[in-house]
Protein backbone atom coordinates (compact mmCIF):
# COMPACT_ATOMS: atom_id res chain seq x y z
CA UNK A 1 0.00 0.00 0.00
CA UNK A 2 2.87 2.37 0.75
CA UNK A 3 4.25 1.81 -2.75
CA UNK A 4 0.86 2.55 -4.29
CA UNK A 5 0.62 5.74 -2.23
CA UNK A 6 4.20 6.60 -3.24
CA UNK A 7 5.35 6.68 0.38
CA UNK A 8 8.63 5.40 1.72
CA UNK A 9 8.57 3.21 4.79
CA UNK A 10 11.17 3.81 7.48
CA UNK A 11 11.14 0.09 8.22
CA UNK A 12 12.86 -1.55 5.30
CA UNK A 13 14.30 -5.00 4.90
CA UNK A 14 11.21 -6.85 6.17
CA UNK A 15 9.16 -9.13 3.95
CA UNK A 16 6.29 -9.24 6.42
CA UNK A 17 5.11 -7.50 9.57
CA UNK A 18 7.87 -6.89 12.09
CA UNK A 19 7.05 -5.61 15.58
CA UNK A 20 8.97 -2.54 16.72
CA UNK A 21 10.81 -2.42 20.01
CA UNK A 22 10.65 0.66 22.25
CA UNK A 23 14.30 1.33 21.39
CA UNK A 24 13.84 1.12 17.63
CA UNK A 25 10.88 3.49 17.40
CA UNK A 26 12.80 6.68 18.32
CA UNK A 27 15.78 5.64 16.19
CA UNK A 28 13.53 5.21 13.14
CA UNK A 29 11.93 8.60 13.92
CA UNK A 30 9.16 8.45 11.31
CA UNK A 31 7.57 11.63 9.98
CA UNK A 32 4.21 9.82 9.95
CA UNK A 33 2.89 6.75 11.73
CA UNK A 34 0.13 4.77 10.04
CA UNK A 35 -2.09 2.68 12.29
CA UNK A 36 -5.37 0.88 11.92
CA UNK A 37 -8.20 2.76 13.62
CA UNK A 38 -9.00 -0.38 15.62
CA UNK A 39 -5.42 -0.43 16.90
CA UNK A 40 -5.58 3.12 18.18
CA UNK A 41 -8.98 2.41 19.75
CA UNK A 42 -7.63 -0.68 21.48
CA UNK A 43 -4.92 1.47 23.06
CA UNK A 44 -7.44 3.97 24.36
CA UNK A 45 -6.92 6.63 21.72
CA UNK A 46 -4.25 9.32 21.69
CA UNK A 47 -3.62 8.99 25.43
CA UNK A 48 -2.96 5.26 25.11
CA UNK A 49 -0.74 5.84 22.11
CA UNK A 50 1.32 8.30 24.15
CA UNK A 51 2.04 5.57 26.69
CA UNK A 52 3.91 3.43 24.16
CA UNK A 53 7.54 3.69 25.16
CA UNK A 54 9.45 5.83 22.67
CA UNK A 55 6.35 7.09 20.84
CA UNK A 56 6.60 10.60 22.29
CA UNK A 57 10.17 10.87 20.97
CA UNK A 58 9.14 10.56 17.33
CA UNK A 59 8.59 13.45 14.96
CA UNK A 60 5.27 11.90 13.92
CA UNK A 61 3.88 11.97 17.44
CA UNK A 62 5.28 15.39 18.31
CA UNK A 63 3.72 16.90 15.16
CA UNK A 64 0.46 14.96 15.55
CA UNK A 65 1.13 13.16 12.27
CA UNK A 66 -0.43 9.83 13.17
CA UNK A 67 -2.63 8.53 10.37
CA UNK A 68 -5.54 6.35 11.42
CA UNK A 69 -7.35 4.32 8.75
CA UNK A 70 -9.76 1.41 8.75
CA UNK A 71 -7.69 -1.77 8.64
CA UNK A 72 -9.85 -3.60 6.15
CA UNK A 73 -9.97 -0.60 3.82
CA UNK A 74 -6.21 -0.07 4.01
CA UNK A 75 -5.05 -3.65 3.69
CA UNK A 76 -7.70 -5.67 1.84
CA UNK A 77 -6.52 -4.75 -1.69
CA UNK A 78 -10.08 -5.10 -2.94
CA UNK A 79 -11.87 -2.98 -5.52
CA UNK A 80 -11.24 0.19 -3.49
CA UNK A 81 -7.45 -0.26 -3.37
CA UNK A 82 -6.84 2.78 -5.58
CA UNK A 83 -9.00 5.02 -3.41
CA UNK A 84 -7.38 3.67 -0.23
CA UNK A 85 -3.91 4.41 -1.64
CA UNK A 86 -5.02 7.91 -2.65
CA UNK A 87 -6.50 8.56 0.80
CA UNK A 88 -3.27 7.40 2.43
CA UNK A 89 -1.18 9.57 0.10
CA UNK A 90 -3.33 12.62 0.83
CA UNK A 91 -3.14 12.02 4.60
CA UNK A 92 0.67 11.92 4.43
CA UNK A 93 0.86 15.12 2.40
CA UNK A 94 -1.02 17.73 4.43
Amino acid sequence: MFKLAQLESTTTGFDEFAPLSPESLPSLNPDFIVLFTSGIQSLGGWEGLSKIQGMDQTTAFQKNQVISMDGHYLSSFGPRVGKAALDLAKAARP
